[in-house]
């Protein structure tokens, strides 16, 4: 399968996708702007998101689920409540915010590393290209925002509510600015069209 039918696939998968809810919409017009580029098209993608993630002392990928997850900005509130719940049901949580994170491809390598230089300076610094096939080239990019702390542990809360305050307020904070560089990314895109 070449890279159009490949591209027409994704497409076909992120309408899909839109209709069931499944897309941060908080990206949807990067996607679009991206998928609007004929030499390239969006793969899975989100614009930063704070979540609480249950796992086992191992931190094994797999072995982490979601318990909470929000693409937009969250009050102290929302977040204690949710950890009053888990408190004594789930063993160990972890508050996690994380920045933006994009995977594209591109239909060679020449323009992924063009995309790839010229992003970095709009301050994605965590990119590069994670797969190259024969049709395509597969970039992800990635914002450097990030907070994780553990909050519960063996099943008991190891944070206050004050703490927690300054966690949700540095969090979004960062979330701003990893949505101050997805504007910037847009604006670049443009360009590209």
């Amino acid at each position: 399968m070449g890279f159009e039918q490949r591209k027409a696939e994704a497409l076909r998968r992120l309408k899909r996708d839109l209709k069931e809810g499944k897309v941060d919409l908080k990206v949807l017009e990067i996607l679009n702007l991206i998928n609007s580029i004929p030499d390239f098209y969006s793969l899975s993608s989100c614009s930063g998101r704070i979540c609480l993630l249950k796992f086992d002392k191992t931190f094994k990928k797999g072995e982490k689920k979601f318990v909470f997850k929000k693409h937009e900005k969250v009050r102290t509130p929302e977040i204690w409540e949710k950890l009053k719940e888990l408190e004594g049901k789930e063993k160990n949580v972890m508050f996690v915010m994380e920045g933006a994170i994009l995977h594209i491809s591109s239909k060679n390598l020449s323009r992924a590393l063009d995309f790839l230089k010229k992003v970095r300076n709009l301050g994605f610094k965590r990119g590069g290209i994670i797969s190259i096939r024969k049709y395509e080239v597969i970039m992800e990019i990635e914002s450097t925002e990030k907070v994780c702390v553990p909050v519960i542990l063996d099943s008991k809360l190891v944070i206050t509510k004050k703490f927690l305050d300054q966690l949700v307020e540095i969090s979004n904070l960062l979330l701003e600015r990893t949505w101050k560089k997805l504007e910037k990314l847009g604006e670049y895109l443009e360009s590209l069209k």
